[in-house]
C-alpha cells in the first residue's frame, strides 16, 4: 500500500487538507442506522484541528444531535444542512432509491454546498460513504464530483472506509487492517496517508485515506 512515505496523524492531515483547499470533504462509514464509531471520532478530532486553523463552518446532510454537530457548535461554529429539499414522506422506497432521484439528489447537495462555501469560506463537509468521491462511474456522479463544477472550487476529499468491517459484507479490503497493524500502532491504531504517497493507486475518488484497526460498526 505504501513505501517509506510518512503516515499522518488526523491533525496533520487536517492541516494539509486545508492548505490545499478551502472545502474539505470527510466521510463516515454507515449502513442504514448503523455506523462505524471510529469514523465519527476522527470527524470530531478533525473539527477540533480545523478550529485551530480558523475554520468555522461545518456542512452536514441534515442537522442532527450527533457528535460532529455538537462538537462544532460547542466551538462556536455555524452548522449548515445541505440535503436536497424533497417530500420524503410521500416518496415510495422505490422512488427514493431510484438512480434518477439519486442523481438529482447528488447535484442538489452540491449546489447547496456551493452556497455555504460562497465567498471563499472554509468549510468542513461531513458526508456518508461515497458521496464525497471526486470521480464518477458510468452510471453515478457523486456530490463530490458535481461540487467543483457548480462552485468553481476544487475540494480535498478524504475517505475513511478502506478498512471498515461492513455489516453483512465483511472487510472492505480483507486483511488490510491486519497488514497495517504494526504501522498504525504508534498512532493509536488510526492514521492517514495521502493518495500521492500510496504505491498502490486506488483511483481518483479521494485525495487521502484514513485507515485503522478499529473498524467495527455499532
Amino acid at each position: 500500500m505504501v513505501g517509506a512515505a510518512p503516515w499522518l496523524t488526523v491533525e496533520e492531515l487536517t492541516r494539509v487538507a486545508f492548505e490545499r483547499s478551502a472545502v474539505v470533504m470527510l466521510n463516515e462509514a454507515r449502513a442504514g442506522a448503523r455506523y462505524c464509531p471510529r469514523t465519527r471520532r476522527v470527524g470530531v478530532a478533525m473539527v477540533r484541528a480545523a478550529h485551530a486553523l480558523g475554520v468555522r463552518r461545518l456542512a452536514v446532510e441534515s442537522i442532527t444531535d450527533d457528535e460532529l454537530p455538537r462538537a462544532a457548535k460547542d466551538l462556536g461554529w455555524s452548522v449548515h444542512p445541505y440535503e436536497i429539499v424533497a417530500d420524503w414522506d410521500r416518496m415510495t422506497r422505490e422512488e427514493a432509491g431510484s438512480t434518477e432521484f439519486g442523481q438529482r439528489r447528488e447535484l442538489a447537495q452540491a449546489q447547496n454546498l456551493a452556497a455555504v462555501a460562497d465567498g471563499g469560506h472554509r468549510v468542513l463537509v461531513w458526508c456518508g460513504n461515497g458521496h464525497g468521491g471526486k470521480d464518477r462511474t458510468d452510471d453515478w456522479s457523486p456530490m463530490g464530483w458535481h461540487f467543483p463544477r457548480v462552485s468553481g472550487v476544487a475540494t480535498f476529499s478524504i475517505d475513511q472506509t478502506l478498512t471498515v468491517d461492513w455489516p453483512d459484507r465483511g472487510e472492505a479490503r480483507p486483511g488490510l487492517a491486519r497488514e497495517l497493524s504494526g504501522v498504525l500502532a504508534p498512532f493509536g491504531g488510526t492514521a492517514a496517508i495521502l493518495r500521492e504517497d500510496m504505491t498502490e493507486d486506488p483511483g481518483a475518488f479521494y485525495d487521502a485515506y484514513v485507515v485503522s484497526t478499529d473498524n467495527a460498526f455499532t
